[in-house]
């Protein structure tokens, strides 16, 4: 696999990373870090070959933030904004050209943190593994530019 193809593991077992992905038809991933003012975690144009045949669009990702604490959440939100808030003009006339921008919150669960519930027989127990909490603020940024928000949870 080539640089540009690289996938991450994702976070921690009981952290969180906010990953930014940018698709389109045609533009060039250099030109999507230059309106970004960001360098992808990975990335492929629209037309690169690959071991399954030719990516029919441009696709580019990078890591925003990450951490397991609650302030660390905090952090990455307000930086999320802050991002979007400058860089709002460019996202717009990405998303116009027909490109799509999406944040992916991921959680990644640690299962020695959930408590064993037992069978049918005995009591149940549930328990809150994940709990997120996005502040006006986050959600105006998003949709005054027209960013999309994913939420990923695994084990």
């Amino acid at each position: 696999m080539d640089e540009n193809h690289k996938v991450t593991d994702g976070p921690a077992p009981g952290s969180f990373s906010f990953d930014l992905t940018v698709r389109h038809q045609s533009y060039d991933p250099a030109s999507i870090s230059s309106g970004l003012l960001l360098e992808p975690t990975f990335c492929w144009r629209a037309g690169d070959a690959w071991s399954a045949g030719v990516h029919t669009t441009t696709r580019w990702n990078a890591s925003l933030s990450h951490g397991s604490e609650e302030k660390d959440f905090d952090t990455a939100l307000r930086a999320i904004v802050a991002l979007l808030n400058k860089r709002k003009d460019w996202c717009r006339q990405f998303i116009d050209s027909g490109g799509e921008i999406d944040i992916t919150l991921i959680y990644r669960v640690d299962p020695s943190a959930v408590p064993a519930s037992e069978g049918n027989d005995g009591p149940q127990t549930r328990s809150l593994v994940f709990h997120a909490e996005l502040y006006p603020e986050f959600i105006a940024a998003l949709s005054a530019v027209g960013v999309g928000l994913r939420l990923q949870v695994f084990e």
